[in-house]
C-alpha cells in the first residue's frame, strides 16, 4: 500500500472518531432535552419542599419528534403512551438545588418544551461540538479524495467494503465537501463560537409552536448582589467605573470556579478568571500608593516611606476597604464560607487589586481620578500615620524656653539619659524632669535631639508646667519689686543729669561760623586713623548734638567719593577705591583741623532754647 493510502486510512479513522464524537452529542444533547422533558415542575408552587413528587405527561408526538434526532446506528427509546402518567420521586437535596433557580419573566410566556440544563454540561457539550467539527474540516477527506481511496487497488478489500458501507465515514466526507465549496458556513461560526441568528430567524422561531405543556423554564437565581458605589454604608470615596461589563464580571470570578473547566482551553481558561488582573492591579496600586504618599509625606526618610507604602498596601488594608465597598458579597468562587470566614481572608484583597487592574487596563496611563480616589480612600489611615511617622520640627530654643518658664538657681529641669542610641537602629531616649517630676520624654537619632525633644514635651505639658510657673511667680514677686524700684531710680538719675547739663549750656556765640574757611584741603599723605569716623561722631555729639554726614559716590568705576558734610557745609572732600577708608579720610582730615574743628563746633545752644 502506497503511503498516500496509509495517510488517507489514517484520515478516514480520525475523521470517523471525531464523526461519532459529533453524532454521539448530538444525540446525547437530543436524549438529555428528552429526559429533561419528563421531569415537570410545577409553577404553582409555594414551598418546594412540601412536595413529595411531581406529575409529568409525555406524549407520543414528543417521543416520536425526539426519534427523528437520533442516529441510524442507535435505537429510539421506548415511547410512552399517553395514557401512562409518570410520578418522579424528587428528594430533599434536590428541591434545595432547585430553590436557587427562579422563573425568568418575559413580555410574552415562555416556550414550554425548554428544560433544566445544567449550565457546565451544556458548556462542555458546545466544546466538544467544536473540537469534533474542527476535526472533521481538518482530517475528513472531500467525496472525491474517499472515491479515490475506495477505487484504489493499492487496499484491501476488506477496508474498501468498510469505506463504501460506513455512513459516519460517508457522513464525513460529505460534511468537508459541503464546507469546501462554502455550502456549510456554518461549521466555521461553530468552530469560532461566530453562529448568527438573523432577525428573520428569530421571527421564524418565534412561530414554532411548543410540543408540551407541561415543562415550566427554570434558570438560576441571580443571588449575588451588587457592589456599593458609596460602601455598604454609604460612607466611602464613590467607585470609580468600570465601563465593560465582562471586564467588569471578571473581577470577582475566583479562579476556583473555573478549574473543573479542563475541556476549555488554557487560553480561555485564564483570561475567565480575575488572577491576571490581581497581578497587574497589585504593581498599579504600589505605584499610585507611593505618588500619593510621597506628596503627602515631604519630609519622610526612605526608609519611613517604605514602611508606610507597606501598610497602605497591606492584606490587611485592603480587606478591610473590598469589605466597606462590599466585593466579599459580589465574589463568585467555589471555596466554602466557612474557610472564607476562618481563613487569612486574602482573597478579597486579591479582588481590590483586580478593581484596580481592571481600571488600569481600560484607562491606560489616565489614572489620575484613580489616584484621587485612592487618596480618599486611603485619607483616615494617612491621617494616623501622619501621627506616628511625622515628628515636629526640632525647636533649637526649647531647653531655654523652659528654663524661662520654670527653672530657678535651686530648681531647674534636669536632663536624664534613659537608653543610649547607636544613631541607626536604636534611638536615643531622654527624660526631663523638675524636682523629680517628669516634664516629658524625647526620642531621637542623636542625644543632644533627644533633650530637646524631650524640653518640647516638656512645653507641652501644661498641668505641670502651670505648677511650677505659679511657684516661681510666687518666689520672684519680692525680687521683681526690687528690680522695679532700681529701675525707677536710675531714670529720675538720668532726668537730673539732663537738666543740670541744660542749665549749664553755654552763652550765645559773639559771631557766626565762618564758612569762607570750608572747604578744607586734605592730605593723601598723612597715615590713616581708621577709627576716625567714630571719634567724630563723639565729639560732634558732645558739643553740638549733631552728627557728621557723608554723601557718597563712585566714579571712575573703581573709586568712591566722599562729601563730607556738618551742619550743612561741605567741610572736605576724599576718594579712595575703598568707601569706608575715604571716609575715614575726610573725618581724620577735620579732626587733625583745630581751627575748622573749633569753627564747626561753635555751639548756638542757649538756656532758653528747646530740647
Amino acid at each position: 500500500m502506497s503511503s498516500f493510502s496509509q495517510k488517507n486510512l489514517a484520515a478516514q479513522n480520525i475523521a470517523e472518531t471525531a464523526n461519532k464524537g459529533f453524532m454521539s452529542y448530538i444525540n446525547n444533547w437530543t436524549s438529555t432535552s428528552q429526559q429533561e422533558d419528563n421531569k415537570v415542575i410545577s409553577s404553582n408552587l409555594d414551598d418546594p419542599l412540601s412536595v413529595s413528587d411531581i406529575d409529568s405527561d409525555t406524549s407520543m408526538s414528543s417521543n416520536n419528534s425526539s426519534k427523528n434526532h437520533h442516529s441510524s446506528k442507535r435505537s429510539s427509546p421506548a415511547p410512552v403512551p399517553s395514557t401512562v402518567t409518570k410520578k418522579t420521586k424528587i428528594t430533599d437535596k434536590y428541591l434545595k438545588e432547585l430553590s436557587a433557580y427562579h422563573e425568568p419573566v418575559f413580555d410574552k410566556p415562555p416556550p414550554t418544551t425548554i428544560g433544566i440544563l445544567d449550565m457546565n454540561q451544556l458548556e462542555h457539550s458546545t466544546k466538544t461540538m467544536q473540537k469534533c467539527v474542527s476535526s472533521i474540516l481538518e482530517k475528513a477527506p472531500n467525496c472525491n479524495q474517499l472515491q479515490y481511496l475506495i477505487e484504489s487497488d493499492e487496499i484491501d478489500n476488506g477496508i474498501r467494503l468498510e469505506l463504501q458501507d460506513n455512513p459516519l465515514i460517508d457522513t464525513a466526507s460529505k460534511l468537508k465537501s459541503l464546507h469546501e465549496i462554502g455550502k456549510l458556513p456554518i461549521l466555521d461560526q461553530i468552530i469560532n463560537d461566530e453562529v448568527k441568528i438573523s432577525d428573520d430567524d428569530l421571527k421564524k422561531l418565534k412561530k414554532i409552536p411548543a410540543k408540551s405543556n407541561s415543562v415550566k423554564v427554570n434558570s438560576p437565581r441571580d443571588v449575588v448582589p451588587e457592589i456599593a458605589s458609596t460602601g455598604v454604608h454609604h460612607d466611602m470615596p464613590p467607585l470609580p467605573p468600570i465601563n465593560d461589563p465582562k471586564l467588569f464580571e471578571r473581577v470577582f470570578i475566583h479562579k476556583s470556579t473555573v478549574n473543573n473547566k479542563q475541556y476549555l482551553e488554557a487560553n480561555h481558561l485564564l483570561h475567565s478568571h480575575n488572577e491576571r488582573l490581581e497581578f497587574y492591579g497589585d504593581s498599579i496600586l504600589n505605584n499610585l500608593a507611593t505618588l500619593i504618599i510621597f506628596k503627602e509625606f515631604p519630609d519622610s526618610t526612605e526608609g519611613d516611606l517604605s514602611k508606610i507604602r507597606s501598610k497602605l498596601v497591606s492584606n490587611k488594608t485592603l480587606i478591610k476597604i473590598a469589605f466597606q465597598y462590599g466585593f466579599d458579597k459580589k465574589l463568585r468562587s467555589r471555596i466554602s464560607d466557612d474557610v472564607l470566614k476562618t481563613g487569612d481572608k486574602k482573597i478579597f484583597a486579591d479582588v481590590f487589586e483586580a478593581y484596580i487592574g481592571a481600571l488600569a487596563m481600560e484607562r491606560g496611563f489616565d489614572l489620575e481620578d484613580v489616584k484621587e480616589w485612592l487618596a480618599k480612600v486611603y485619607a483616615p489611615l494617612i491621617h494616623e500615620l501622619k501621627i506616628e511617622y511625622i515628628e515636629e520640627p526640632i525647636d533649637r530654643e526649647a531647653k531655654s524656653k523652659l528654663y524661662g518658664l520654670i527653672g530657678q538657681d535651686d530648681l531647674h529641669p534636669v536632663y536624664n539619659t534613659l537608653q543610649m542610641g547607636d544613631g541607626i537602629h536604636n534611638k536615643f531616649i531622654v527624660q526631663c524632669t523638675i524636682n523629680g517630676e517628669e516634664l516629658g520624654r524625647g526620642t531621637a537619632n542623636n542625644l543632644k535631639e533627644a533633650g530637646l525633644r524631650a524640653a518640647m514635651a516638656g512645653l507641652n505639658n501644661n498641668e505641670v508646667l502651670k505648677k511650677y510657673f505659679v511657684a516661681r511667680q510666687q518666689i520672684e514677686r519680692p525680687i521683681k519689686l526690687q528690680r522695679l524700684e532700681r529701675e525707677n531710680a536710675k531714670k529720675r538719675e538720668v532726668a537730673e543729669r539732663l537738666e543740670q547739663e541744660r542749665n549749664n549750656l553755654p552763652s550765645t556765640p559773639s559771631s557766626p561760623i565762618r564758612t569762607s574757611m570750608f572747604p578744607i584741603s586734605v592730605n593723601e599723605n598723612e597715615p590713616l586713623d581708621i577709627d576716625a569716623k567714630n571719634k567724630l561722631y563723639g565729639i560732634l555729639g558732645r558739643k553740638i548734638g549733631d552728627k557728621p554726614a557723608y554723601l557718597t559716590s563712585q566714579i571712575n568705576g573703581n573709586l568712591f567719593k566722599v562729601v563730607l558734610c556738618i551742619r550743612g557745609i561741605t567741610i572736605c572732600e576724599t576718594t579712595d577705591p575703598s568707601k569706608k577708608k575715604a571716609m575715614a579720610r575726610a573725618a581724620q582730615t577735620l579732626l587733625e583741623n583745630e581751627s575748622a574743628m573749633r569753627e564747626i563746633c561753635k555751639d548756638f545752644r542757649t538756656k532758653d532754647s528747646p530740647e
